[in-house]
């Protein structure tokens, strides 16, 4: 087996103290030996076919050194959680899924905001009070179309916005299990490669969906609600206009009748 001495100058090793940080020669897997919790020597934590003997400092004369088999590990044993993937390769592609994931709480974050403007127009734009009942309660039949749709189409946005960040996140998952399973390229893992890349490939094409009819909900949704908005002022201001701002031509919520002002 080959060995030679840890060398500090080295991008994949380095040495301080009793403390030894090396890359497996067979599996490139990352791993320490301390002199003091591994005493002296520790085997590749991935593969098992290098070691790193350690025996004092680096300042004190100690000596650091490097085992390795030139057979290669058998990759099938190898656990799917211990496979590196390269750097950086899946860190873009949970950028990416972090943007659409932000778009889609926008998303969520405006539908709420929308069912609360459907109660600030029943409820605070023009509030009943003991001298007057309220004009757009009296009026209700004429704008309630408006926010029936408002109303659905606000629901069905964060209810498209939560499954989008479920599938989104679920997606990733077999998205990586993937990535691992063709890295590690165990005989098996061919096959089981294959099924989590078309896993991955129907909740990304699902989530991509979900998130276009969020977006397709939160505009309609806006503009129903924009348009009772705009029904709602055109009811005060013939009203108004009319000298009619206290009276409920209409039956109330309630049940019972409006009443007309006494001059």
């Amino acid at each position: 087996m080959p060995v030679r001495t840890v060398d500090p100058a080295r991008p994949e090793e380095d040495w301080e103290g009793n403390n030894v940080a090396v890359v497996c020669p067979s599996c490139r897997w990352v791993y320490i030996v301390s002199g003091l919790i591994h005493q002296g020597e520790r085997s590749c934590p991935s593969c098992g076919t290098s070691r790193v003997r350690v025996t004092g400092g680096r300042e004190s004369g100690g000596r650091a050194e490097l085992e390795w088999s030139e057979q290669q590990p058998s990759v099938s044993s190898n656990s799917l959680g211990l496979t590196q993937v390269p750097e950086r390769t899946f860190q873009h592609d949970l950028d990416v899924s972090e943007r659409y994931q932000n778009f889609s709480s926008e998303l969520l974050r405006l539908a709420l905001l929308g069912l609360a403007g459907i109660g600030y127009l029943l409820v605070s734009l023009d509030p009943p009070t003991d001298k007057k009942a309220s004009i757009i309660l009296a009026h209700l039949k004429e704008i309630d179309s408006y926010l029936y749709v408002a109303l659905f189409c606000f629901g069905a946005c964060a209810a498209f916005s939560l499954a989008h960040r479920y599938f989104s996140a679920d997606g990733l998952s077999y998205h990586l299990e993937y990535l691992r399973l063709s890295l590690r390229g165990a005989p098996e893992d061919s096959s089981r490669a294959k099924d989590e890349r078309k896993s991955r490939n129907r909740r990304l094409k699902l989530g991509g969906f979900l998130l276009f009819a969020a977006a397709l909900s939160i505009g309609l949704g806006a503009g129903a609600l924009a348009s009772g908005f705009c029904k709602a002022v055109k009811v005060l201001g013939d009203n108004y206009k009319s000298g009619n701002s206290s009276p409920n031509p209409g039956p109330q919520p309630d049940g019972t009748a409006g009443t007309a002002p006494h001059g």
